[in-house]
């Protein structure tokens, strides 16, 4: 007598139930890729705003507290050594605030040189009449610093000057993603001078 050999193996029911599954599966298991990777993107952007915009606040913080012996404004807006300056935020009750995104605003150091900061296109520019003059960008083209704002004031007479600066930074995103929003940061400090 013969014995039937019996094969295993999957029916095509069994093999159209599990293609079945799969399709229903494969959009959700896409979408949600996709917004990890879309949160992954935002974190990015975040964190480089974050980064390049403490790395210019604390440069400009630094500078000042360590450089700056006197203010002045720069009323010819050239920033060279002939440029007509006068002492401003030296007097009880007075105060300045740039006109013209920093450019007439000056810091002088210890041996007389001027430097200043000033917005410059898309990012906040270092500028030092010395040996050597320095002209440097502080921040690279992939953040945005903008709405440069620097003001100094003296509350009274026993008080020394003190110098506010606030700008915003803005990850410059090389094509729109509507659904990303912008990632923008606010920045703000105060600095007290020792003049």
């Amino acid at each position: 007598m013969m014995q039937q050999i019996k094969k295993k193996g999957y029916t095509l029911i069994e093999m159209m139930l599990v293609i079945a599954l799969v399709a229903l599966l494969m959009p959700a298991v896409f979408s949600i890729l996709y917004v990890i990777m879309q949160q992954q993107v935002k974190i990015y952007e975040l964190t480089e705003t974050k980064r390049q915009g403490d790395y210019v606040m604390q440069l400009m913080k630094e500078k000042i507290m360590r450089d700056a012996v006197s203010l002045r404004r720069d009323d010819d807006g050239i920033f060279a050594n002939v440029a007509v300056i006068t002492n401003i935020c030296n007097n009880t009750g007075t105060s300045f605030t740039s006109a013209s995104n920093g450019q007439d605003f000056v810091f002088l150091n210890d041996l007389n040189n001027p430097f200043q900061y000033v917005q410059s296109g898309n990012t906040i520019r270092f500028r030092e009449i010395g040996t050597p003059n320095v002209d440097a960008a502080l921040s690279s083209n992939r953040v945005i610093i903008s709405n440069f704002q620097i003001t100094c004031a003296v509350k009274s007479t026993y008080t020394d000057p003190v110098v506010s600066f606030s700008y915003t930074a803005t990850f410059n995103r090389a094509v729109p993603n509507p659904q990303l929003g912008t990632t923008q940061l606010q920045y703000q400090t105060k600095i007290k001078l020792r003049i």
